[in-house]
Protein backbone atom coordinates (compact mmCIF):
# COMPACT_ATOMS: atom_id res chain seq x y z
CA UNK A 1 0.00 0.00 0.00
CA UNK A 2 1.61 3.27 -0.80
CA UNK A 3 0.72 6.07 1.70
CA UNK A 4 0.75 9.39 -0.31
CA UNK A 5 0.49 12.94 1.25
CA UNK A 6 -0.85 16.54 0.42
CA UNK A 7 -1.84 19.28 2.73
CA UNK A 8 -4.94 20.23 0.24
CA UNK A 9 -6.01 17.26 -1.71
CA UNK A 10 -6.28 17.79 -4.24
CA UNK A 11 -6.59 21.50 -6.70
CA UNK A 12 -8.89 20.81 -9.86
CA UNK A 13 -5.75 22.21 -12.12
CA UNK A 14 -3.68 18.65 -9.86
CA UNK A 15 -4.76 16.37 -12.22
CA UNK A 16 -0.91 15.39 -12.06
CA UNK A 17 -1.47 13.96 -8.93
CA UNK A 18 -4.74 12.38 -9.22
CA UNK A 19 -3.46 10.59 -12.28
CA UNK A 20 -0.31 9.15 -10.59
CA UNK A 21 -2.70 7.29 -7.88
CA UNK A 22 -5.64 6.64 -10.78
CA UNK A 23 -3.42 4.83 -13.19
CA UNK A 24 -1.56 2.60 -10.60
CA UNK A 25 -3.11 -0.74 -9.82
CA UNK A 26 -0.12 -2.67 -8.78
CA UNK A 27 -0.26 -1.31 -5.31
CA UNK A 28 -3.39 0.02 -2.89
CA UNK A 29 -3.85 3.84 -2.68
CA UNK A 30 -4.75 6.17 0.37
CA UNK A 31 -4.44 10.03 1.05
CA UNK A 32 -3.19 11.42 4.39
CA UNK A 33 -4.56 15.19 3.87
CA UNK A 34 -5.02 18.15 6.29
CA UNK A 35 -8.54 20.09 3.82
CA UNK A 36 -9.83 17.17 1.59
CA UNK A 37 -11.20 19.46 -1.55
CA UNK A 38 -12.82 16.68 -3.46
CA UNK A 39 -12.26 17.97 -6.83
CA UNK A 40 -11.13 15.05 -8.59
CA UNK A 41 -11.77 11.16 -8.63
CA UNK A 42 -9.04 9.36 -6.70
CA UNK A 43 -9.09 5.98 -6.85
CA UNK A 44 -7.80 6.14 -2.73
CA UNK A 45 -9.54 6.35 0.45
CA UNK A 46 -8.75 9.80 1.64
CA UNK A 47 -8.48 10.85 5.26
CA UNK A 48 -8.74 13.87 6.45
CA UNK A 49 -7.14 15.09 9.49
CA UNK A 50 -8.76 17.51 11.85
CA UNK A 51 -7.41 21.10 11.24
CA UNK A 52 -10.01 22.95 13.74
CA UNK A 53 -8.25 26.13 13.53
CA UNK A 54 -6.68 28.27 10.11
CA UNK A 55 -3.22 28.05 10.96
CA UNK A 56 -3.24 23.98 11.23
CA UNK A 57 -3.05 24.12 7.67
CA UNK A 58 0.49 25.89 7.99
CA UNK A 59 1.82 24.06 11.55
CA UNK A 60 0.87 20.53 12.22
CA UNK A 61 -0.44 20.10 15.66
CA UNK A 62 -0.57 16.86 17.91
CA UNK A 63 -4.23 16.39 17.57
CA UNK A 64 -3.31 15.87 13.95
CA UNK A 65 -0.45 14.00 14.46
CA UNK A 66 -2.33 11.61 16.31
CA UNK A 67 -5.08 11.42 14.17
CA UNK A 68 -2.75 10.38 11.57
CA UNK A 69 -0.45 8.14 13.32
CA UNK A 70 -3.90 5.70 14.06
CA UNK A 71 -4.79 5.40 10.63
CA UNK A 72 -1.18 4.60 9.88
CA UNK A 73 -0.84 2.27 12.55
CA UNK A 74 -4.37 0.54 10.86
CA UNK A 75 -3.52 0.73 7.56
CA UNK A 76 0.31 0.19 7.33
CA UNK A 77 1.38 1.40 4.24
CA UNK A 78 4.61 -0.03 2.77
CA UNK A 79 5.62 3.39 1.12
CA UNK A 80 4.95 7.02 1.89
CA UNK A 81 4.52 9.26 -1.10
CA UNK A 82 4.70 12.92 -0.54
CA UNK A 83 3.84 15.53 -3.24
CA UNK A 84 5.10 19.29 -3.26
CA UNK A 85 8.61 19.40 -1.12
CA UNK A 86 6.33 22.27 1.09
CA UNK A 87 3.26 19.81 2.01
CA UNK A 88 6.21 16.93 2.75
CA UNK A 89 7.49 19.25 4.99
CA UNK A 90 4.36 20.26 6.37
CA UNK A 91 4.09 16.70 7.36
CA UNK A 92 7.70 16.11 8.59
CA UNK A 93 6.74 16.13 12.16
CA UNK A 94 4.38 13.11 11.57
CA UNK A 95 6.78 10.90 8.97
CA UNK A 96 10.50 11.63 10.54
CA UNK A 97 10.05 8.68 12.84
CA UNK A 98 8.52 6.48 10.27
CA UNK A 99 11.10 3.82 9.16
CA UNK A 100 9.69 3.01 5.79
CA UNK A 101 10.50 3.78 2.14
CA UNK A 102 9.64 7.93 1.62
CA UNK A 103 9.53 9.36 -1.74
CA UNK A 104 8.68 13.20 -2.58
CA UNK A 105 7.87 14.73 -5.82
CA UNK A 106 8.73 18.21 -6.39
CA UNK A 107 6.71 20.33 -9.43
CA UNK A 108 8.01 23.60 -9.74
CA UNK A 109 7.03 26.75 -7.48
CA UNK A 110 8.13 24.32 -4.42
CA UNK A 111 11.66 24.51 -5.99
CA UNK A 112 11.74 27.74 -7.85
CA UNK A 113 9.60 30.66 -5.58
CA UNK A 114 8.91 29.17 -1.92
CA UNK A 115 12.54 28.77 -1.14
CA UNK A 116 12.47 32.20 -1.17
CA UNK A 117 9.93 32.89 1.19
CA UNK A 118 10.45 34.90 4.85
CA UNK A 119 13.65 36.39 3.27
CA UNK A 120 15.08 32.66 2.61
CA UNK A 121 13.74 31.10 5.61
CA UNK A 122 11.33 29.09 3.17
CA UNK A 123 14.86 27.24 1.80
CA UNK A 124 14.89 26.21 5.43
CA UNK A 125 11.69 24.95 6.24
CA UNK A 126 12.16 22.47 3.11
CA UNK A 127 15.93 21.31 3.99
CA UNK A 128 14.45 19.65 7.08
CA UNK A 129 13.16 16.70 4.84
CA UNK A 130 16.70 15.99 2.64
CA UNK A 131 17.60 13.79 5.54
CA UNK A 132 14.56 11.78 5.85
CA UNK A 133 13.51 11.05 2.71
CA UNK A 134 15.51 8.06 0.68
CA UNK A 135 14.22 9.77 -3.22
CA UNK A 136 12.96 13.03 -4.45
CA UNK A 137 11.47 13.00 -8.15
CA UNK A 138 12.27 15.78 -10.17
CA UNK A 139 10.51 16.67 -13.50
CA UNK A 140 13.75 17.89 -15.36
CA UNK A 141 17.11 18.16 -15.27
CA UNK A 142 17.19 21.92 -14.55
CA UNK A 143 14.58 21.66 -11.24
CA UNK A 144 17.33 18.69 -10.42
CA UNK A 145 20.31 21.22 -10.61
CA UNK A 146 17.31 23.37 -8.29
CA UNK A 147 17.16 20.79 -5.53
CA UNK A 148 20.84 20.00 -5.80
CA UNK A 149 21.66 24.27 -5.09
CA UNK A 150 18.71 23.73 -1.91
CA UNK A 151 21.43 21.30 -0.50
CA UNK A 152 19.42 18.05 -1.44
CA UNK A 153 22.15 15.38 -1.65
CA UNK A 154 22.07 14.55 -5.85
CA UNK A 155 22.46 11.22 -5.00
CA UNK A 156 18.50 10.78 -3.99
CA UNK A 157 17.43 12.65 -7.11
CA UNK A 158 16.13 10.54 -9.77
CA UNK A 159 14.70 12.49 -13.16
CA UNK A 160 10.74 11.64 -13.49
CA UNK A 161 8.12 13.32 -15.16
CA UNK A 162 4.53 11.81 -14.34
CA UNK A 163 2.91 12.44 -17.89
CA UNK A 164 -0.55 13.09 -18.99
CA UNK A 165 -3.28 10.87 -20.18
CA UNK A 166 -2.42 11.49 -24.07
CA UNK A 167 -5.33 9.98 -25.20
CA UNK A 168 -8.56 12.37 -23.55
CA UNK A 169 -6.30 15.11 -26.29
CA UNK A 170 -6.92 13.46 -29.27
CA UNK A 171 -8.71 15.13 -31.87
CA UNK A 172 -8.86 15.02 -35.90
CA UNK A 173 -6.40 17.42 -36.88
CA UNK A 174 -5.76 19.83 -40.22
CA UNK A 175 -3.16 21.39 -41.15
CA UNK A 176 -4.54 23.23 -44.05
CA UNK A 177 -4.63 26.78 -44.34
CA UNK A 178 -7.93 28.76 -43.80
CA UNK A 179 -8.71 32.56 -43.35
CA UNK A 180 -8.37 32.91 -39.91
CA UNK A 181 -4.92 32.24 -38.27
CA UNK A 182 -5.74 30.85 -34.47
CA UNK A 183 -3.47 31.39 -32.05
CA UNK A 184 -4.03 29.83 -28.47
CA UNK A 185 -2.82 29.92 -24.96
CA UNK A 186 -3.97 27.61 -22.25
CA UNK A 187 -2.39 28.92 -18.87
CA UNK A 188 -3.17 30.71 -15.89
CA UNK A 189 -3.31 34.55 -15.62
CA UNK A 190 0.03 34.49 -13.68
CA UNK A 191 3.00 36.01 -14.66
CA UNK A 192 5.77 33.16 -15.43
CA UNK A 193 3.46 31.95 -18.16
CA UNK A 194 4.33 34.62 -20.62
CA UNK A 195 0.83 35.74 -21.85
CA UNK A 196 2.39 39.15 -21.92
CA UNK A 197 5.34 38.76 -24.69
CA UNK A 198 2.37 36.59 -26.46
CA UNK A 199 0.65 39.97 -26.71
CA UNK A 200 3.77 42.29 -27.43
CA UNK A 201 4.59 40.16 -30.44
CA UNK A 202 1.13 40.11 -31.90
CA UNK A 203 1.20 44.17 -32.18
CA UNK A 204 4.46 43.38 -34.16
CA UNK A 205 2.70 40.95 -36.35
CA UNK A 206 -0.24 42.55 -37.11
CA UNK A 207 2.83 45.71 -38.54
CA UNK A 208 4.61 43.10 -40.30
CA UNK A 209 1.15 41.04 -41.73
CA UNK A 210 -1.45 43.71 -41.92
CA UNK A 211 -3.55 41.41 -44.25
CA UNK A 212 -3.53 38.58 -42.12
CA UNK A 213 -6.52 37.71 -39.81
CA UNK A 214 -5.43 36.62 -36.52
CA UNK A 215 -7.05 35.35 -33.15
CA UNK A 216 -5.54 34.78 -29.95
CA UNK A 217 -7.97 32.73 -27.35
CA UNK A 218 -6.46 32.64 -23.73
CA UNK A 219 -8.22 29.98 -21.70
CA UNK A 220 -6.87 30.44 -17.92
CA UNK A 221 -8.22 32.90 -15.51
CA UNK A 222 -5.62 34.66 -12.48
CA UNK A 223 -4.66 37.74 -11.84
CA UNK A 224 -3.18 39.23 -14.65
CA UNK A 225 -6.70 39.25 -16.09
CA UNK A 226 -6.91 43.52 -15.74
CA UNK A 227 -3.72 44.43 -17.26
CA UNK A 228 -3.30 41.93 -19.92
CA UNK A 229 -7.44 43.36 -20.89
CA UNK A 230 -5.58 47.14 -20.41
CA UNK A 231 -2.86 46.28 -23.04
CA UNK A 232 -5.18 44.98 -25.58
CA UNK A 233 -6.90 47.91 -25.34
CA UNK A 234 -4.61 50.50 -25.64
CA UNK A 235 -2.69 48.53 -28.51
CA UNK A 236 -5.37 48.01 -30.82
CA UNK A 237 -5.80 44.00 -30.46
CA UNK A 238 -9.51 43.84 -29.27
CA UNK A 239 -10.80 42.37 -32.42
CA UNK A 240 -7.71 39.91 -32.19
CA UNK A 241 -7.90 38.06 -28.54
CA UNK A 242 -10.52 36.74 -26.80
CA UNK A 243 -10.51 35.85 -23.25
CA UNK A 244 -12.37 32.67 -22.43
CA UNK A 245 -11.89 31.86 -18.65
CA UNK A 246 -11.08 28.73 -17.28
CA UNK A 247 -12.53 25.58 -19.11
CA UNK A 248 -12.75 22.11 -18.23
CA UNK A 249 -11.63 19.04 -20.60
CA UNK A 250 -14.07 17.91 -21.98
CA UNK A 251 -15.63 19.13 -25.48
CA UNK A 252 -15.17 22.44 -25.95
CA UNK A 253 -12.00 22.29 -24.24
CA UNK A 254 -11.29 19.77 -27.34
CA UNK A 255 -13.00 21.86 -29.61
CA UNK A 256 -10.43 24.88 -28.67
CA UNK A 257 -7.54 22.46 -29.33
CA UNK A 258 -8.85 21.37 -32.66
CA UNK A 259 -9.78 24.71 -34.00
CA UNK A 260 -6.00 26.05 -33.16
CA UNK A 261 -3.31 26.53 -35.38
CA UNK A 262 0.03 26.58 -33.04
CA UNK A 263 -0.12 26.81 -29.61
CA UNK A 264 2.47 29.07 -27.55
CA UNK A 265 3.59 29.27 -24.26
CA UNK A 266 5.93 31.37 -23.47
CA UNK A 267 7.37 31.04 -20.01
CA UNK A 268 9.54 33.29 -18.07
CA UNK A 269 11.08 33.36 -14.39
CA UNK A 270 8.87 36.18 -13.14
CA UNK A 271 9.99 38.60 -10.24
CA UNK A 272 9.55 36.43 -7.46
CA UNK A 273 11.66 34.08 -9.14
CA UNK A 274 8.85 31.44 -9.76
CA UNK A 275 9.49 29.28 -12.82
CA UNK A 276 7.81 26.04 -14.15
CA UNK A 277 8.32 22.78 -14.12
CA UNK A 278 6.97 21.39 -17.41
CA UNK A 279 3.49 23.33 -17.96
CA UNK A 280 0.87 20.24 -18.64
CA UNK A 281 -0.64 22.44 -21.37
CA UNK A 282 2.09 22.23 -22.99
CA UNK A 283 1.90 18.17 -23.28
CA UNK A 284 -1.79 18.33 -24.11
CA UNK A 285 -1.07 20.19 -26.98
CA UNK A 286 1.42 17.94 -27.85
CA UNK A 287 -1.11 15.27 -27.93
CA UNK A 288 -3.61 17.11 -29.57
CA UNK A 289 -1.07 17.33 -32.78
CA UNK A 290 -0.09 21.10 -32.21
CA UNK A 291 2.99 22.61 -33.32
CA UNK A 292 4.38 24.39 -29.70
CA UNK A 293 6.02 27.57 -29.48
CA UNK A 294 7.89 27.63 -26.08
CA UNK A 295 10.64 29.75 -24.29
CA UNK A 296 13.62 27.86 -23.36
CA UNK A 297 12.68 27.88 -19.55
CA UNK A 298 12.79 25.24 -16.70
CA UNK A 299 12.42 21.70 -18.35
CA UNK A 300 10.75 22.76 -21.20
CA UNK A 301 13.26 21.51 -23.64
CA UNK A 302 13.32 18.45 -22.04
CA UNK A 303 10.07 17.89 -24.25
CA UNK A 304 10.07 20.28 -26.82
CA UNK A 305 12.68 19.56 -29.28
CA UNK A 306 13.71 22.98 -31.29
CA UNK A 307 12.99 22.52 -34.99
CA UNK A 308 12.02 19.09 -34.47
CA UNK A 309 8.16 19.05 -32.58
CA UNK A 310 8.04 22.85 -31.55
CA UNK A 311 10.45 25.57 -31.42
CA UNK A 312 11.99 27.94 -28.84
CA UNK A 313 12.75 31.69 -27.93
CA UNK A 314 14.37 33.23 -25.30
CA UNK A 315 12.82 34.49 -22.48
CA UNK A 316 10.80 37.79 -23.19
CA UNK A 317 11.54 37.45 -27.15
CA UNK A 318 8.63 39.18 -28.12
CA UNK A 319 10.15 39.85 -31.61
CA UNK A 320 11.28 36.16 -32.37
CA UNK A 321 8.09 34.92 -31.27
CA UNK A 322 6.02 36.99 -33.86
CA UNK A 323 8.60 36.18 -36.22
CA UNK A 324 8.18 32.63 -35.36
CA UNK A 325 4.26 33.01 -35.75
CA UNK A 326 4.12 34.86 -39.20
CA UNK A 327 6.70 32.32 -40.52
CA UNK A 328 3.97 28.91 -39.04
CA UNK A 329 1.61 31.13 -40.14
CA UNK A 330 2.19 30.86 -44.08
CA UNK A 331 3.90 27.48 -43.88
CA UNK A 332 1.68 24.54 -43.05
CA UNK A 333 3.90 21.99 -43.95
CA UNK A 334 6.20 23.11 -41.11
CA UNK A 335 3.04 23.26 -39.07
CA UNK A 336 2.05 19.41 -39.67
CA UNK A 337 5.69 18.31 -39.42
CA UNK A 338 6.22 20.03 -36.28
CA UNK A 339 2.59 19.09 -34.93
CA UNK A 340 2.98 15.42 -35.91
CA UNK A 341 5.98 15.13 -34.24
CA UNK A 342 4.48 16.83 -31.30
CA UNK A 343 1.88 14.18 -31.40
CA UNK A 344 4.38 11.61 -31.35
CA UNK A 345 6.73 12.34 -28.78
CA UNK A 346 3.59 13.07 -26.50
CA UNK A 347 2.40 9.82 -27.11
CA UNK A 348 5.40 7.37 -27.04
CA UNK A 349 7.35 9.60 -23.92
CA UNK A 350 4.97 11.38 -21.81
CA UNK A 351 2.08 9.33 -21.61
CA UNK A 352 0.75 8.62 -18.20
CA UNK A 353 0.56 4.91 -18.75
CA UNK A 354 4.54 4.59 -19.60
CA UNK A 355 5.14 7.21 -16.92
CA UNK A 356 3.37 4.79 -14.37
CA UNK A 357 5.23 2.19 -14.93
CA UNK A 358 8.46 3.90 -14.31
CA UNK A 359 7.08 5.46 -11.36
CA UNK A 360 6.10 2.04 -10.04
CA UNK A 361 9.35 0.74 -10.76
CA UNK A 362 10.83 3.25 -8.69
CA UNK A 363 8.59 2.09 -5.74
CA UNK A 364 9.55 -1.66 -6.58
CA UNK A 365 13.72 0.11 -6.51
CA UNK A 366 13.14 1.93 -2.91
CA UNK A 367 10.85 -0.69 -1.36
CA UNK A 368 13.66 -3.95 -2.17
CA UNK A 369 16.51 -2.09 -0.02
CA UNK A 370 14.09 -2.11 2.89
Amino acid sequence: MILHLERKFTAPTEVFIADQINFQNEYQNIVFTVKHLNNLKINAEVFQSPARWPINLRIINNKQKQFLKGKYEEHRPALIHGHFLTDTSYFHPFTKNIAIPKICSAYGYDVSRFPQYFFGLGRFYLQRVFDSYDRFLAMSDDMANDLVLMGCPQKKIRIHYHGIDTQLFNVERTYEDSDVYNILTIASLVPKKGHLTVLKSLATLKKMRPQLKVVYTVVGRGEMLESLEKFVAENGLRENVTFKGHIKHGDEFLKILAQADVFVHPSVTDKRGDKEGIPGTIVQAMASGLPVIATHHAGIPDVIRANWNGLLIKENDDLQLAEFLSELSANSDKRKFLGENALNTAINELDIRKKTKELVNIYKKELSVY
